[in-house]
C-alpha cells in the first residue's frame, strides 16, 4: 500500500479518537490524570494533525530523492557495455556549413509533411514539450554546465572564447533563449536561432590549454566537431529528463523514448545526423554510461579553474543561495566526474541537498501549471490550442521567475571584471 495513502488512513482514525475522546481518558485514567482532550480548541487540533501530516510528507520525500539520486547513477553505469575511447571520438566527422543547412532543410519538409496547422517542429501531442515545459527542469543547468565541462573540447571552448564569467546574465539568458525558439517556436525563428548558434560556433576553434588523457596539451578542437556536439546535447537530454522523474513523476520507458527521438529532431539543429545518433532511448542510456565510463570525458584543471569560477555572487542572499544550489549540482553528479572536480561531500552536506530537494518537490508538486510552465511553453501553447490559462498567474510567474533568475541565481555581482 502507499505509505500516504496508509498514513491518511490512520490520522482519520486519530482524528475521531482526538476529537471524541474514545480511548484518551481511559488511558490517562490509569495513571491518575485528570485530562480531557475533548477541551482542545478543533482548529489547534486541526493543526497539529495537519502539521503532522505534513511532517511525514516531508520525511517520505527526503527518503525518496535518497533512493533517487543514490539509485539513479548506480543503475545508469549498469548500462556501460564498452567505453567510449579517443579512437572512435577522433573518427566523427566535423559539421560543414552544406550538412548543417541540410538539416535544417530536412526539419522544414518534416513539418510540410504534418499538415496540422503548426509552423513549429513540435507540437502539444509530442512528448519533448511535456517535459521541456518544467520549469523544474532548470534546477539542473548547473549540472549539465559541470558535465559538459567535463569535455575537454567543450571547455576549452567556453574558457578560450566565451566572456561567459564577465557576463553571466547574458550567456545564460542568450543559450535558453535559442534552446526556448527550438524547441517551442516556429521554424523560422527556430531556424534563425540554430544559423546564429551556428556563426557563433564558427569562430570557436584552437588548442586544448591543459594536458587531458587521452588528449595531449596542443590537441585541436573544433565547436563543429559531431562528437563534441553529440555530448553537449546528451547532457541537456539526460539532466532534464532526470529532474523530471525526480520532481514531477515517473516516466515509463516508452514515454522517454518519445522525449527522446524528438530530442533527436532537435539535434538537427546543430547539424548532427540521425545516423549519428543511438536509434532508441535505451541505445541513448548506454552511450551516456560509456561516456561517464570512458577516457573522454575527464574533468581537467581548466575545467576545475572554469566550474569554481562561475557563479560566485557577493550580495548576502544569492551568496547563500548560490552556496547551498552550488552543493546540490556537487551532488547529483556522477561520482566519476564529481571525483574529476576534486569535491569532497560530508554527510551533512548530502543530507542537506536532500532536504532542500523534498521541500522544493512537495511545493512544485502541488503548484497549479500557470506557476510551473515556462513562458516559452504558454506562448507555443496559445498558438496551437484552444486552452484557457489564468493571465493573473502566469503574469506573477514571469515577475517572480525573473526575480529569481536575475537577483538571486545569476546576480550581476557574480560578474567578473574585465
Amino acid at each position: 500500500m502507499n505509505p500516504l495513502i496508509l498514513f491518511s488512513f490512520i490520522q482519520i482514525n486519530l482524528f475521531f479518537i482526538f476529537k471524541y475522546d474514545i480511548l484518551f481518558p481511559y488511558v490517562f485514567s490509569l495513571f491518575n490524570l485528570n485530562f480531557s482532550l475533548s477541551s482542545l480548541n478543533s482548529y489547534f487540533l486541526f493543526f497539529v494533525i495537519f502539521s503532522f501530516h505534513v511532517f511525514f510528507i516531508y520525511l517520505y520525500n527526503c527518503y525518496f530523492i535518497y533512493k533517487y539520486i543514490n539509485n539513479y547513477h548506480a543503475n545508469y553505469l549498469l548500462k556501460a557495455t564498452n567505453k567510449y575511447d579517443i579512437e572512435e571520438h577522433e573518427s566523427e566527422r566535423i559539421i560543414k556549413r552544406n550538412e548543417f543547412d541540410e538539416e535544417i532543410d530536412n526539419l522544414d519538409n518534416l513539418i510540410k509533411t504534418r499538415n496540422d496547422g503548426n509552423k513549429g517542429v513540435f507540437g502539444p501531442d509530442d512528448a519533448i514539450w511535456i517535459v521541456a515545459r518544467e520549469s523544474c527542469c532548470f534546477m539542473g543547468g548547473g549540472r549539465a554546465v559541470l558535465l559538459q565541462f567535463a569535455h575537454p573540447y567543450v571547455v576549452s571552448g567556453v574558457v578560450q572564447h566565451s566572456n561567459v564569467a564577465r557576463d553571466v546574465q547574458k550567456r545564460f539568458y542568450n543559450t535558453f533563449d535559442a534552446v526556448f525558439k527550438m524547441t517551442f517556436g516556429e521554424l523560422k525563428e527556430a531556424e534563425k536561432s540554430a544559423n546564429i548558434v551556428r556563426k557563433i560556433h564558427d569562430r570557436i576553434n584552437g588548442k586544448i590549454e591543459s594536458e587531458s588523457f587521452p588528449f595531449s596539451e596542443d590537441h585541436l578542437y573544433t565547436a563543429h566537431h559531431e562528437g563534441g556536439l553529440i555530448w553537449v546535447f546528451s547532457t541537456l537530454v539526460e539532466t532534464a529528463l532526470f529532474f523530471f522523474e525526480m520532481m514531477v513523476r515517473n516516466l515509463s520507458y516508452e514515454e522517454k523514448d518519445g522525449v527522446y527521438q524528438n530530442q533527436k529532431q532537435f539535434a538537427r539543429y546543430f547539424g548532427i545526423s540521425l545516423s549519428s545518433l543511438p536509434e532508441d532511448y535505451k541505445g541513448f542510456e548506454q552511450y551516456v554510461a560509456n561516456m561517464w565510463t570512458g577516457d573522454i570525458i575527464t574533468v581537467n584543471p581548466t575545467a576545475r579553474v572554469a566550474a569554481n569560477d562561475l557563479f560566485n555572487p557577493t550580495t548576502f542572499v544569492a551568496k547563500y543561495a548560490m552556496k547551498w544550489s552550488k552543493l546540490a549540482t556537487h551532488c547529483i553528479l556522477p561520482p566519476s566526474v564529481l571525483d574529476g572536480y576534486q569535491k569532497k561531500l560530508s554527510l551533512f552536506d548530502k543530507l542537506n541537498v536532500y532536504s532542500g530537494f523534498a521541500v522544493l518537490r512537495m511545493i512544485y508538486k502541488v503548484l497549479p501549471p500557470e506557476l510551473r510552465y515556462l513562458t516559452a511553453y504558454f506562448r507555443a501553447e496559445e498558438r496551437t490550442t484552444n486552452i484557457k490559462r489564468n493571465k493573473f498567474l502566469i503574469k506573477f510567474a514571469n515577475a517572480f521567475g525573473h526575480w529569481l533568475s536575475h537577483d538571486i541565481l545569476m546576480n550581476p555581482s557574480m560578474n567578473q571584471k574585465k
